[in-house]
């Protein structure tokens, strides 16, 4: 088969075909937008979180994995406290 007879045929089908085809190509169409939607929200969230965070400034009080022992009070540590 020569590009032009594949052409032909694909035609062919469409125009025999016109309501699978326009049910395709409207699956296509809500396919696309709903991944467009998804992502586009996921980015939204994204920078709406990282600007929230960002609002807290840097004068915060770390927490990280360590022993299991309950927390104590370090004096010296309380000037860097803030409420």
């Amino acid at each position: 088969m020569t590009p032009i007879d594949t052409f032909c045929f694909s035609i062919r089908a469409l125009r025999d075909n016109k309501m699978r085809s326009a049910l395709t190509m409207l699956g296509v169409v809500i396919g696309v937008s709903a991944v467009v939607t998804a992502v586009s929200v996921g980015q939204g969230a994204a920078a709406n979180i990282t600007s929230s965070i960002g609002k807290l400034g840097n004068n915060l009080l770390m927490v990280v994995p360590g022993s299991r022992a309950p927390a104590r009070a370090v004096p010296e540590a309380a000037p860097c406290l803030r409420h």
